[in-house]
């Protein structure tokens, strides 16, 4: 579980590629309450727990507090895609030691699933307040989704949104939180594997190590297996990543023999 072949896996490099997935980022669910004594809407104070929570919203969606960084794994990314890519975009991924302040800049605002690559995320997914129109309420609370990258792993990221959210006088609560995923070595034998096998199932298929911004049952194998690469032999199109945990979710019948076949060379690769 994880990656796949992917149809243009970053905009303005069409067709298709195997993404390897080499590691996962971690992930917490945080809920923040803002608290106050109430009241009736007729006569507003200022500062009211919803007002508070959506300060603290506008300045995290405006001024992230997280660090991007190119790590390895994602520089290798996109030097195994840059041959594909068109002319500019082949000039700056091929150049990464010119460009890679440029690209740190720009790729978030180009591509969410790219950006993510380069920081911890926070999502804001739920929200709640009063049961009625004219009633200021006496707690709001607003719910999260983190996504944590190795260089400010889970403890630095929940304390950096921790500490941010106490600025508006919100409470924040961890309901629940694991850290990142050891990173596979993706100049190692059970890598280059992989890559091998993909070739020989898929012949002229590129491949490339992605991370991981979602989370999978793969980490799960992470104790006991020190190189724990997630990689589906299935392609996933534009409608397919349309659909993932949506309407349709789905993947095309026609793509299911070359999975097939993909496992059996691997299981013959390994003996």
């Amino acid at each position: 579980e994880g990656g796949a072949i992917i149809t243009e896996p970053v905009g303005g490099i069409p067709g298709n590629f195997a993404m390897v997935g080499v590691f996962e980022k971690g992930k917490a669910d945080v809920k923040f309450t803002a608290k106050s004594n109430g009241g009736h809407a007729s006569a507003p104070s200022k500062g009211t727990p919803i007002a508070r929570l959506c300060a603290f919203v506008t300045e995290v969606e405006k001024h992230s507090p997280f660090q991007k960084k190119m790590l390895p794994e994602v520089s290798a990314m996109f030097t195994s895609l840059a041959p594909y890519a068109s002319f500019g975009l082949k000039l700056v991924l091929g150049n990464m030691w010119l460009f890679k302040p440029l690209l740190k800049a720009v790729l978030p605002k180009i591509s969410a699933q790219a950006g993510a690559m380069l920081q911890t995320t926070i999502a804001f997914t739920m929200q709640s307040g009063s049961d009625a129109y004219n009633v200021i309420p006496q707690e709001a609370t607003l719910g999260a989704n983190m996504r944590f990258i190795p260089h400010q792993g889970e403890k630095e990221s929940l304390e950096i949104i921790r500490n941010l959210a106490s600025k508006y006088g919100l409470e924040t609560e961890i309901i629940h939180s694991n850290d990142y995923t050891k990173p596979v070595d993706i100049h190692g034998e059970g890598y280059r594997l992989m890559e091998q096998v993909i070739a020989q199932t898929f012949p002229g298929l590129p491949s490339s190590p992605y991370v991981m911004t979602g989370a999978t049952d793969a980490q799960f194998y992470s104790p006991v297996c020190d190189n724990c690469i997630r990689f589906a032999p299935v392609v996933f199109g534009p409608e397919q990543m349309k659909g993932m945990h949506g309407l349709n979710e789905c993947i095309e019948y026609n793509c299911l023999p070359g999975a097939v076949q993909f496992y059996k060379n691997l299981i013959r690769a390994e003996k």
